[in-house]
């Protein structure tokens, strides 16, 4: 009697992909946004430009000079490069989780499962730039996640990527408390700034 022939497709079990929604999402992005924000500042004093000068000015004409300085535009510039090397090294190079994906146990892969590349992470990056336009239009970037079918917000659909679930179980509770610690400090921040104007 001859050995059947198993088809090699039915042995290979077939994962379900999970989606991560909303919520994990945005968990995961206030920590990821805290980490930046303390990096921030510290990258800025190394730099040579006070993070804390405007606090320092004694009246209006001080805000607008500081304000209106060339250190005002480095500190946008050392923004901008810290959030972009931040995430490609960690999207690419760390399985596509940052801290806070890491924290929650979810990831970024290409829609096809596969690893992201630089190139696809910086186009994905750009396109979180697009997602943050929307924010005048009621979040629409962002918010598309909670009624399409992979979870996707607008910039993973430019970059055609997804943000999926891993094995690892999801530390929600640390991540609660660091996205309290992140809105008590950012908006603490803010807060000055504005009493200072």
């Amino acid at each position: 009697m001859e050995p059947e022939l198993v088809n090699s497709e039915t042995t290979i079990p077939q994962t379900q992909v999970r989606y991560a929604g909303f919520g994990i999402r945005f968990l995961a992005y206030c920590v990821d946004f805290l980490i930046l924000f303390v990096l921030g500042l510290m990258v800025q004093q190394m730099a040579g430009n006070n993070p804390f000068a405007i606090f320092q000015a004694q009246s209006l004409e001080d805000i607008q000079k500081i304000q209106g300085s060339g250190n005002s535009l480095l500190g946008i510039a050392i923004g901008l490069l810290l959030g972009l090397v931040f995430y490609l090294v960690f999207w690419v190079n760390y399985d596509g989780a940052t801290p806070g994906k890491k924290l929650l146990g979810i990831k970024i892969t290409k829609d096809n499962g596969e690893k992201l590349t630089y190139p696809v992470a910086f186009i994905r990056w750009l396109g979180n730039m697009v997602s943050a336009t929307t924010t005048f239009f009621f979040f629409i970037g962002y918010l598309w996640v909670i009624w399409d079918k992979k979870k996707q917000a607008l910039h993973d659909k430019i970059a055609g990527t997804v943000v999926v679930k891993t094995d690892k179980q999801p530390q929600t509770a640390i991540a609660i408390f660091l996205t309290i610690l992140m809105f008590l400090i950012f908006f603490s921040y803010m807060a000055l700034m504005i009493a200072k104007g």
